[in-house]
């Protein structure tokens, strides 16, 4: 299927993964990630999320997809369609940024680093995005080591949340960031700002998925760069 604003074909697959835009029904499923204390503690302000708070990421990544063509998108397994957490992109202050995050079991096997090559290739491929970067929580260097996997470089570090990230670039990314008109997705829609550190969803802007957790799972950075999610650089579990 197609999703709205976007000329992507989902599910995007790989060998274990499904990945499709999130739905309203996927936040009982979300909340057993997103409401996990050590799963989100390179997330956003590092805190688990409430069932409500849940809901609205999610509204808020439904909106997002409307309006830029992209998302953070729900990870399903591909044996059994079981939401294990979720990868995409969103534009922030830093750019179009990668972010993942996958729920504990699932950590420490590959997962997110196969989950965030399906992003890159829809993002550098049908979307025609030509600049993403990713931030990794300097206490995490399972997320760095994700984001090098996938093509990533270490740029500079920047603050988010008060703590020190590292800012990533994709190698087939330009050296400069977009202009705003390059920025926009499929849809047209020019990217949106989203306040000091909140989301369209109202919750402080999570780092992305460049960030899992302890064991490697990418946080998503923001701090001086908040997403529609409200959720930094996305990051996920270990080396997942």
């Amino acid at each position: 299927m197609s999703a709205p604003g976007t000329s992507i074909t989902f599910p995007l697959r790989s060998g274990r993964l499904l990945v499709r835009p999130f739905e309203e029904a996927d936040a009982p499923a979300a909340h057993a990630v997103y409401g996990d204390a050590e799963v989100m503690r390179f997330v956003g302000d590092g805190h688990p999320a409430s069932l409500r708070e849940t809901a609205e990421m999610i509204e808020g990544y439904r909106r997002h997809q409307v309006e830029h063509g992209f998302a953070f998108w729900a990870v399903l397994t591909a044996d059994g369609g079981q939401l294990i957490g979720d990868a995409g992109l969103e534009v922030t202050e830093h750019g179009v940024e990668l972010g993942y995050t996958l729920g504990r079991p699932w950590w420490g096997r590959g997962l997110a680093t196969e989950a965030a090559g399906l992003c890159i290739d829809a993002a550098l491929g049908p979307l025609g995005l030509t600049h993403l970067v990713a931030l990794a929580d300097a206490r995490n260097p399972g997320s760095a080591r994700v984001l090098e996997k996938v093509g990533f470089t270490a740029e500079r570090r920047v603050s988010a949340y008060g703590r020190p990230h590292l800012r990533f670039v994709h190698a087939g990314s330009g050296t400069q960031p977009p202009s705003p008109e390059s920025q926009t997705g499929p849809s047209g829609a020019e990217p949106r700002p989203t306040g000091p550190q909140t989301g369209p969803s109202g919750r402080a802007s999570r780092p992305t998925r460049s960030q899992t957790g302890p064991s490697g799972a990418q946080p998503r950075p923001t701090g001086s760069q908040t997403g529609p999610s409200g959720r930094e650089s996305r990051p996920t579990g270990s080396e997942i």
